[in-house]
């Protein structure tokens, strides 16, 4: 009987310390350095039937003649309204976060293409320390890759801004987000050409159902051989998610149904200074 009152006081008292423990909140993280915010590159494309550059600040475009009032750069995903990078540190690990701001938008009644709307939409993109100073390399040529993006609101805290990065890296990635970078001299003097990030690189997973994507450089893979076993597999042709960048079919601007505009540093680029771009490191 002793025995059991004992052993009843011990898992009382054991109940009561576990329910009694401390909460304790995580570490309240911060951006660590800003660096300048860059607010104007020139957008230069060539239009291969007009036989002539076109230029425009902040986007690229053939088209000639407009007024920028945010409709057309909506249209396209190579805009910005300003960015920058800020440094964050997360388990003794420094990242650099690349802010974008951008024109983006959608049809309010996308079936019939009626009635466009605009907005102004934020982007961080991840890239680890050792890639992001790639960029201070003199190489004509540096792609960096990113494997995580965080769409926010403007009026978010830096704290809750900071956690859902963290709970972004903590997932398993599916796209590669791609920032290339080309260094060049026109006249003596050092250019930047580049632009923002975007998927045109994937890991082959279906962005859609997550799953192995079998549809590489044009060919359907193992379609001779049973679908037994490959449950894991996307055969869907409305999935597949192909390497765009590296297939450039040397046309100016090309449209496609997965990518809405496909550029190439031959034809169409951002082109900034070379001492203006570098401002998009942080301040010691």
């Amino acid at each position: 009987m002793k025995y059991n009152i004992s052993i009843t006081i011990i898992v009382l008292l054991t109940s009561k310390l576990i329910f009694c423990q401390e909460r304790i909140n995580s570490e309240e993280l911060k951006f660590n350095k800003s660096s300048d915010t860059i607010y104007e590159a020139k957008g230069w494309v060539y239009d291969n039937i007009k036989g002539k550059w076109i230029s425009h600040d902040n986007f690229l475009s053939n088209e000639e003649n407009i007024y920028s009032s945010g409709i057309l750069e909506s249209q396209i995903d190579q805009n910005f309204l300003f960015f920058l990078s800020k440094i964050l540190s997360i388990s003794e690990k420094n990242y650099f976060v690349l802010f974008v701001k951008k024109y983006e938008g959608h049809y309010t009644y996308p079936s019939i293409r009626k009635d466009w709307n605009i907005e102004q939409k934020h982007y961080a993109y991840v890239f680890d320390e050792n890639e992001f100073n790639k960029l201070k390399s003199s190489d004509s040529l540096i792609e960096l890759s990113s494997t995580t993006v965080v769409a926010f609101d403007d009026k978010i805290s830096d704290n809750d801004l900071i956690n859902l990065i963290k709970l972004e890296l903590g997932k398993e990635p599916y796209l590669v987000y791609t920032l290339p970078v080309k260094s060049t001299v026109i006249s003596g003097v050092n250019f930047k050409r580049f632009y923002l990030p975007s998927t045109r690189k994937s890991r082959n997973i279906c962005a859609r159902c997550r799953k192995k994507i079998t549809f590489v450089n044009g060919k359907w893979l193992n379609l001779s051989e049973p679908k037994k076993n490959k449950q894991d597999e996307c055969y869907s042709f409305s999935h597949q998610v192909d390497d765009y960048y590296e297939k450039y079919n040397g046309l100016p601007i090309t449209y496609n149904m997965f990518v809405s505009r496909i550029y190439d540093f031959k034809y169409a680029y951002f082109e900034i200074l070379d001492s203006e771009f570098l401002k998009i490191f942080p301040k010691n």
